[in-house]
């Protein structure tokens, strides 16, 4: 019972910190007439990420590749999806960015409307309309210099394998010739697994910034997916590893049994 508790526990405490967060949501909010990139706003967003990323007892984040990130540039940035501790992960990167989440996500009170006051994108899932409505928006974030953190698998994966890429966020690179800035993430599957709330014991998320992969505007989407998929598999299953190894030198740090169900290095 010790961990459901622990995580009702720590819901609940992040949802005091976004309750806590609404009179700087509040305040930075005025200042959407007179900033269209809501950098302010983006910046709480990012905080929010992060503070939960640092004061989580049994989560150890390690994040590598970040010097990948040239200053005073915006990406499409693209990133494996098997938890949804990877946003936590992503904070982390040196960029300002707008996400994009299912549109039931925007409906869940508290954290579903600072996201929208965030300015994050939201998408439909097979709608034709919401697909368009989403690629107008994208394509405006981009052109504001911000860049766009796109998921291309579309949802979470369920084995921890790099499942197929979908096509929109290849066709906004190649729309607005926006380099797509690559990112391999191990470990949060085992954190906080897809389709369950509770938050497992000892985890060492691991993030990985790869080079960025140029694209040429107009340049058929198939070719960018072709490049950035090879990308991110070539370091998948490493990042994997290297999270279970971290994992387990940390809990021989601290003198913890490793569970029967934590990833083994």
């Amino acid at each position: 019972m010790w961990p459901a508790i622990r995580s009702a526990l720590v819901w609940l405490g992040m949802l005091l910190l976004t309750a806590a967060f609404i009179p700087l949501t509040t305040l930075l909010s005025l200042t959407i007439p007179f900033d269209r990139r809501r950098r302010l706003l983006l910046w709480e967003s990012h905080q929010w990420c992060r503070t939960v990323g640092r004061t989580y007892p049994t989560w150890k984040l390690n994040i590598t590749g970040r010097e990948n990130v040239e200053p005073g540039r915006h990406y499409v940035v693209m990133s494996n999806h098997m938890s949804l501790a990877d946003i936590i992960l992503l904070s982390f990167l040196p960029l300002q960015y707008r996400w994009v989440s299912k549109r039931t996500i925007f409906l869940v009170p508290l954290f579903g409307w600072q996201m929208w006051v965030f300015g994050h994108l939201s998408l439909k899932r097979r709608d034709r309309k919401s697909v368009e409505r989403f690629m107008r928006a994208a394509r405006r974030t981009l052109e504001l210099g911000l860049s766009i953190l796109i998921f291309p698998e579309g949802t979470r994966s369920k084995t921890g394998e790099l499942g197929s890429f979908k096509p929109g966020g290849f066709q906004l690179a190649s729309d607005t010739g926006t380099p797509v800035l690559p990112v391999v993430i191990g470990g949060t599957r085992h954190a906080l697994p897809k389709h369950s709330w509770i938050m497992r014991d000892w985890s060492c998320p691991r993030m990985h910034v790869l080079p960025t992969v140029p694209v040429t505007k107009g340049e058929p989407p198939e070719a960018i997916s072709e490049r950035v998929r090879a990308a991110i598999l070539e370091h998948h299953a490493r990042i994997q590893e290297e999270s279970a190894t971290l994992l387990a030198a940390w809990l021989k740090d601290k003198g913890v049994a490793q569970t029967a169900d934590a990833p083994r290095a």
